[in-house]
């Protein structure tokens, strides 16, 4: 089954969290019709802003950090106005940790769609950071290779990272995402599934499963993989038109 190269494209862009090219990341920060009145929102709203404003991201997380805990910009994303929930959210992708994702997954649910998509970016920041510093570098040389479409060093790169860190579900999701696109769908479905195993949160993972499903004309598994997105990350653009695309292709009993 062939889909379009946009849509292809958004969905690999997706998987790996990165942005696909021609496109736009949406604005860090817009101004919501309601300035927030708490002072500690208030300062961490204008902290995201410089954060915009000027490209000092190593700046920005070390104010961020003097100031704030993880737990502390949790509390403000799940409570906050609408706008100190998007500073928040920008904020836990800067300094968040593990204890992080259940927030930032709720946040992926908000009724503000900049705050589900300040949480998206989050998640994979976070993802990313649940590594040591080393397996950081490993996977990002491992992504430079996929970029580089060097795809076999790619595999033989992250497969000796996942020996040595067969708990770091980035890594595996990575992999899978190689694998993909070396149209070895079934050693990518095995990848990601991992990668859920580890990180029940991440729709990236689930996404790429329902994907190598649709290279193989595997609907009924596609839609299931798809509705299970749906359920992490509701407002990804195109998935709740791919779902209603697959419930008429496929037969219920």
């Amino acid at each position: 089954m062939r889909q379009r190269t946009g849509v292809l494209c958004l969905w690999l862009g997706l998987w790996s969290g990165t942005v696909c090219a021609g496109e736009q990341p949406p604005p860090l920060l817009e101004r919501s019709p309601q300035p927030t009145s708490d002072p500690l929102g208030l300062r961490l709203v204008r902290l995201c802003r410089e954060h915009v404003l000027r490209p000092m991201a190593e700046h920005i997380r070390q104010e961020m950090q003097r100031h704030y805990s993880p737990r502390h910009l949790e509390r403000l994303l799940a409570v906050g106005d609408v706008e100190t929930r998007r500073a928040a959210a920008l904020g836990i992708g800067l300094v968040g940790d593990a204890d992080s994702q259940s927030a930032v997954a709720t946040a992926l649910h908000d009724p503000d769609l900049e705050v589900c998509r300040r949480a998206e970016t989050a998640s994979w920041q976070v993802w990313i950071r649940l590594g040591t510093p080393e397996q950081q570098i490993r996977l990002v040389r491992v992504q430079d290779l996929i970029r580089a479409q060097e795809l076999h060093d790619a595999v033989a790169q992250v497969s000796l990272l996942i020996q040595t860190s067969p708990d770091y579900a980035e890594a595996w999701n990575q992999r899978a995402l190689t694998y993909y696109q070396m149209q070895r769908y079934r050693d990518a479905i095995s990848d990601c599934q991992r990668t859920l195993e580890l990180n029940p949160w991440h729709f990236g993972a689930a996404s790429g499963l329902a994907q190598c499903h649709m290279r193989l004309d595997e609907l009924p598994q596609a839609l299931n993989a798809f509705q299970q997105t749906a359920k992490l990350n509701p407002n990804l653009p195109g998935l709740q038109e791919q779902i209603t695309f697959l419930m008429g292709k496929v037969k219920t009993p």
